[in-house]
């Protein structure tokens, strides 16, 4: 059937990765060994999404790429990189701040730098949108469980592919679907190991590729899909992130003392 092989590669290699690394680095005490287990979810992001890029484009592409969308691959390779120094050594959370800029707007005018109408305003669009689901993500992984960070990425992720596929644009929609099982490994493993370590770094990695994906398929939309749809999948991550502290008031301001 000619749906198996996009599911195989797109899906199931993906999801495969990455619960392959966490597995591997997830083993023996939390506290231990929480530098190998912090690499493992800085590394299953990224390598996940790279399973499954090639999967769908099995070629390594040029340099500059002939088309914007591969500067996905670069820039998810230069964003893992900033992820596992940011794992590795002791930052404060301003100088993290500072790397997530540089790399949200490095997305911003490798992507949109060649916009047709008003470059500039889709430059910004882009690096705010990087920022916000970093900044949403980022706030979850400090005071929400794994699980929720996991399965508002997860959200976020498969909301983009539908809308990709709605918009009429496959190949990007198996992108969003690779990001999507990875979102779903995380999940997994984060309801049997509840302390899974999230960073900031490994989170960077997530917000780039979900703004990325949103702005390619607004600029490659086939169909009839409305432009505000495309906002939907960034907003998931705030959203999640007002909804947990929303709660999070309330529950204390409730509680018996």
């Amino acid at each position: 059937m000619p749906i198996v092989r996009p599911v195989i590669l797109c899906v199931v290699l993906p999801a495969a990765v990455a619960l392959i690394v966490l597995l591997a680095t997830q083993r023996g005490d939390e506290r231990a060994h929480r530098g190998r287990r912090t690499v493992g979810v800085v590394l299953a992001i990224p390598l996940g999404f790279v399973a499954g890029y090639f999967g769908v484009v099995p070629v390594w592409p040029s340099f500059p790429p002939a088309e914007r969308w591969q500067w996905m691959l670069y820039l998810t390779i230069a964003a893992t990189m900033a992820a596992l120094i940011q794992g590795l050594l002791t930052v404060r959370w301003l100088q993290r701040m500072l790397v997530v800029v540089l790399i949200a707007a490095t997305s911003g005018w490798l992507l949109a730098r060649t916009a047709s109408e008003t470059p500039w305003a889709w430059i910004g669009a882009v690096t705010v949108s990087v920022l916000a689901v970093w900044l949403a993500l980022d706030f979850m992984a400090c005071r929400a469980s794994p699980l929720a960070v996991s399965l508002a990425l997860w959200v976020s992720a498969t909301g983009a592919a539908v809308i990709l596929v709605l918009a009429g644009n496959a190949r990007l929609a198996q992108l969003a679907g690779a990001l999507a099982a990875v979102a779903g490994a995380l999940a997994v493993v984060a309801w049997f190991r509840p302390g899974l370590p999230f960073s900031s770094g490994g989170l960077v990695v997530a917000a780039m590729l979900i703004a990325s994906l949103m702005y390619l398929g607004y600029y490659y939309n086939y169909s009839e899909v409305p432009s505000a749809c495309f906002a939907a999948p960034v907003a998931v991550a705030p959203a999640a992130a007002l909804f947990q502290s929303a709660v999070t008031r309330a529950a204390r301001r409730f509680s018996p003392d």
